[in-house]
This record gives structure tokens, C-alpha cells and sequence, in this order.
């Protein structure tokens, strides 16, 4: 993992195929959602529910920034095998 500047860490994942059907399946089955760690803090009794909402709001944003981020290098590694 490597620190990004915000201080969060950019994730990588391996798998090891033995054929590009195999590639594909990973790729297939990878859900970048599940990269994005929530940092609500379900356990502040403090927060207002506006603030729980901002919170969540942020987090969708972030979610939504991982899977967009995927499917671009994703978009790019396939074009690239495509050139050959």
C-alpha cells in the first residue's frame, strides 16, 4: 500500500491466472466498493443526524470515486491488450 497525500492508502490487489479467461473473470468479480473503508463514527452519540448524513454523503462520493477509478484503469489496461 502507498499513502496518498490526503493520507488515505491506495490499494493493490494480485491475482495470479493462467489464462486471460481467468484475468477476465477477476475483473469481473472485483467490487471496488469494498475498498472504501467507512469512517462514520456510528459510536459519537453527539452527532445530530444532519451530521450523520454529511458523513454518509462523503462516504457515497468516495465509493462512488473507487468504482469510477477501477473501471477507468480497468478501461485502459483492456484497451491496452487490445493494441497488443
Amino acid at each position: 500500500m502507498l499513502a496518498t497525500p490526503s493520507g488515505t492508502r491506495d490499494q493493490f490487489h494480485i491475482a495470479v491466472v493462467e489464462t486471460l479467461e481467468e484475468a477476465l473473470q477477476f475483473f469481473e468479480g472485483y467490487d471496488a466498493r469494498f475498498d472504501v473503508a467507512s469512517d462514520i463514527p456510528l459510536d459519537d452519540d453527539s452527532l445530530a443526524p444532519a451530521e450523520l448524513m454529511v458523513h454518509a454523503a462523503a462516504l457515497k462520493v468516495r465509493v462512488a470515486e473507487a468504482v469510477s477509478m477501477y473501471r477507468a484503469t480497468l478501461s485502459t489496461f483492456l484497451g491496452e491488450l487490445h493494441k497488443g
